[in-house]
């Protein structure tokens, strides 16, 4: 570009010309412009100027201060400074409108307007120019000419004969007004570069606003380019896309994949989850999208990312808890466990008042079939909380609990988590069943990982193998079960507080099978309450003689039995008829009746017969005492009965089991020998060592029973317990051996309506035993009238139930010789005819006398 120089150019006198004001318009000297001319004035002065005989054919245009104004009215309203230029063509339009192409040729200023018609004049006086100060004309030129290189290269669309033009310029001024016209300022900021008449300070002003725009040009370049890039990402996305839609619909797969995931983060972003687990998603949601769908690991992490969506985490469901309303359920549930559900309204109460559930783990403790499970459902009822079930028998994997990683082929989360997935809250009750029936092996200890779980202080972080994420089950209601917590660790026992659920005693039983039993029952088999009744008689006579259980399935085993040949027997007899026959009835009867009077038959001999089938028909099935044979069969079970008579070595005692109390009699016979004891019936060690206790006893007391002191030489004693083959053990039955080795020996037969329990020591103190509630029902049920038990028992009889205690004659006792007293058929005088004693210790001493020694005389000969 050559170096540009300031050429000053002779001046043009004044002349009048046309004026056409201008809106929003700058022209300036040396450069082109076509405008559009509209207004009729402006029109007129573009044609005179065109037809002027002048060489310059000049018009005078000037900007107007206010672009809103139709027309100009006087001088003052447009700028004192415009440029003279020439009409190069003019183009009549359909529309009324002209096009003309003006070319500026010089600032000019303007006096005498007069705004005639058709257009207004004014003299036109050109404005001389100056070249500056030198240094700032050169350094603003150099300047100028640097920006203008940089905005041909800015890559706008201008055309190659702008370029050469604006490139071959050697005037400073010429090429100021050639940019400033091609300049994207305002048309305020073009007017006050056309009034400058200091060349130097216009090529300052110039390259300030070129500079501008170059610098709008590189922010909408880079702009362009990033739209650019991220149209073309986006187109290209959009073509991948529309290629993985194809292929996957050439596979015959429906659903795409991409999507799938995208509505996969959806849900993600509204679950309620913590933010660590969230991230885990995420990243896991990651790696799926850069993975094809048909690789083995897809399907692992895309079923990972489903295993932790379907967790609860922290939507927790509202609990409210009424204490009067938990009563009324559990009532309504289960007959008896006061204390049970005592304990659990407890803990409910305290968990309202507290607000929390920190808490001990409740383990429910009893034999099968008591409501241990069933308890535990009713109080998630109670308590408005989900159930879950999870039953911990035959678990022997620590896996199980915790889960595999998923490293391994088909891991999949412990059962704790799986059990979670089906409850939409992190807050229900969770029955663990038969806690103790977990097992270990070279796998791991399951009950070792239990130890986490039913950690109040530690179950907030739970860590399962699977998810690798800490999940909180320190707001879920933990419920465990067991029939004996012998089989469960000791470090998992103190976690939990234990709750015992005992045998159902008969009364209990009763109870049950006639408000919950048999009302199921009748509406599992499709009969009526009406249908079907139990004697109170009957009931018993089942719970006695066709079960023997803790709980009540067996009972309900034969009710259902009942009920089923009770609904065969009624569908054959035609009780269960159709309501069309029972609509039918009453026109049959009517119908009968007329025919009746007809034949001259009494009208009651012909209701007789149709009344006496419809009583039949509604008759309802009687289940008694004496039905039950063809009912059920032959009893099952039998209990021992005392002798009718007092009998000589036959002594009653009292025996706990499972499925409550039953009378054990205890046999001793004696007979010539040399002093063996033996002790047989299938007895456990702790109750053979009784029976040794007992002997002791009996022997230490010999002289005052009036036995001979060496009467276990000449004699071998027996002692039996009937029903040999099933196990028998405890210290219990202690005082019943006492008792019938006694009565063996002194020949003093025992009470039959009498029985016992107690266990003996050496000393003949009667020990305190446990089961009392049960063992009181067996002899309540052997119809035994008189129990003799320990004195340190007497108060576990407020935990006795009235109607058990009703008519036992309760005798406590402290010594085997108040229980001989109560127990043998004889006087004081008879038992203890030695009197007193002396104790067998002081024989012992070296200054007892003894009787002289005969003299021994020698046969031998002197």
């Amino acid at each position: 570009m050559p170096k540009l120089s300031f050429t000053q150019e002779p001046l043009r006198g004044p002349v009048t010309v046309p004026v056409m004001s201008l809106r929003e318009v700058v022209i300036f000297p040396h450069t082109v412009a076509p405008l559009l001319v509209g207004r009729e004035g402006s029109i007129k002065a573009v044609e005179s100027a065109f037809r002027s005989p002048a060489p310059d054919k000049p018009i005078f245009l000037v900007l107007q201060k206010d672009a809103t104004q139709e027309s100009v009215s006087g001088p003052e309203q447009l700028y004192s400074m415009g440029v003279v230029c020439r009409v190069l063509q003019t183009l009549r339009l359909p529309d009324g409108t002209v096009k003309a192409l003006f070319e500026g040729l010089y600032r000019a200023t303007f006096a005498n307007y007069a705004n005639d018609d058709p257009f207004p004049t004014a003299t036109v006086t050109e404005v001389p120019q100056e070249m500056g100060d030198e240094t700032s004309f050169d350094a603003a030129a150099s300047l100028l000419s640097e920006e203008l290189q940089s905005f041909l290269k800015s890559g706008r669309k201008i055309n190659q004969e702008t370029v050469t033009a604006l490139t071959a310029i050697k005037d400073a001024g010429t090429l100021a007004d050639s940019i400033m016209s091609r300049v994207n300022v305002p048309y305020q900021r073009k007017q006050e570069v056309l009034e400058i008449t200091n060349v130097a300070r216009r090529l300052e002003e110039v390259f300030v606003c070129l500079h501008g725009e170059n610098s709008i040009a590189d922010v909408e370049t880079r702009i362009k380019n990033r739209v650019r890039d991220a149209m073309e990402k986006s187109q290209r996305d959009y073509y991948l896309t529309e290629q993985i839609k194809a292929i996957n619909k050439e596979l015959g797969r429906e659903e795409d994949p991409l999507q799938e995931l995208d509505d996969v983060l959806k849900a993600l972003e509204a679950r309620d989850m913590p933010e660590e687990a969230k991230e885990k998603v995420r990243s896991e949601i990651h790696k799926l999208r850069i993975m094809t769908p048909s690789a083995a690991e897809y399907t692992i992490l895309r079923s990972y990312v489903d295993w932790v969506m379907d967790l609860p985490w922290n939507k927790l469901k509202e609990i409210g808890i009424d204490i009067a309303d938990a009563r009324r359920i559990l009532d309504a549930n289960h007959y008896g466990l006061e204390k049970p559900k005592e304990r659990i309204l407890e803990y409910l109460a305290v968990q309202k008042l507290s607000g929390g559930l920190k808490g001990p783990i409740l383990c429910f403790v009893g034999p099968p079939g008591v409501g241990k499970t069933s308890l535990a459902k009713s109080v998630a009822k109670a308590t408005g909380r989900e159930y879950v079930r999870l039953s911990l028998g035959g678990v022997r994997d620590e896996a199980e609990i915790r889960g595999h990683r998923r490293t391994y082929i088909g891991a999949l989360p412990g059962k704790i988590i799986q059990s979670l997935k089906r409850v939409d809250h992190n807050n229900p009750l969770f029955c663990l069943d038969e806690i103790d029936k977990m097992t270990s092996d070279f796998r791991g200890d399951p009950a070792a990982a239990m130890l986490e779980v039913l950690d109040p202080e530690q179950n907030c972080t739970f860590m399962d193998h699977y998810l690798d994420l800490d999940y909180d089950l320190s707001k879920i209601f933990f419920i465990t079960t067991a029939n004996s917590v012998d089989g469960i660790p000791a470090p998992l026992l103190d976690r939990m507080e234990i709750i015992e659920l005992n045998s159902y005693l008969e009364t209990e039983k009763f109870h049950i099978a006639k408000s919950f039993l048999i009302p199921r029952q009748i509406e599992e088999n499709g009969l009526q309450p009406e249908d079907i009744s139990f004697t109170d008689s009957a009931l018993t006579a089942i719970i006695r003689e066709y079960t023997s259980e803790s709980g009540v399935r067996t009972l309900e085993r034969r009710i259902a039995k009942i009920c089923r040949k009770a609904a065969i027997k009624l569908l054959e007899s035609g009780a269960k008829t159709d309501a069309k026959a029972a609509a039918k009835a009453a026109p049959e009867a009517a119908e009968a009746g007329q025919t009746a009077e007809a034949a001259g038959i009494p009208e009651q001999e012909a209701q007789a017969a149709p009344e006496a089938k419809a009583e039949a028909a509604t008759a309802p099935f009687i289940v008694d005492v004496k039905s039950l044979p063809d009912l059920l069969g032959v009893p099952v079970y039998r209990h021992d009965r005392p002798e009718q008579a007092s009998t000589v070595g036959v002594c009653n005692g009292l025996a706990w089991t499972s499925a409550g109390g039953e009378l054990l009699l205890v046999e001793t016979s004696i007979m010539p020998g040399t002093g063996t004891i033996a002790a047989t019936g299938k007895l456990g060690e702790v109750m053979q060592e009784s029976a040794k206790a007992a002997l002791t006893y009996v022997r230490s007391h010999s002289a005052e029973l009036g036995l001979a002191a060496d009467f276990y030489k000449q004699v071998d004693i027996h002692v039996h317990v009937p029903d040999g083959a099933t196990p028998k053990d405890g210290p219990s039955a202690g005082i019943t051996i006492v008792t019938a080795i006694t009565s063996a020996l002194l020949g003093i037969p025992v009470r039959s309506d009498v029985a016992m329990t107690g266990e003996i020591s050496l000393r003949g103190r009667v020990l305190p035993i446990g089961g009392l509630q049960e063992k009181l029902l067996g002899a309540k049920r052997a119809g035994v009238s008189t129990i003799l038990i320990p004195k340190d028992n007497v108060r576990d009889l407020k935990e006795v139930p009235a109607e058990v205690l009703k008519d036992l004659d309760i005798v406590p006792v402290e010594h085997a010789s108040e229980v001989l007293l109560k127990a043998l058929d004889a006087t004081e005088a008879e038992i203890f005819s030695g009197g007193d004693s002396l104790p067998l210790a002081k024989t012992l001493r070296a200054d007892f006398p003894r009787p002289a020694q005969p003299a021994v005389t020698s046969s031998a000969p002197q």
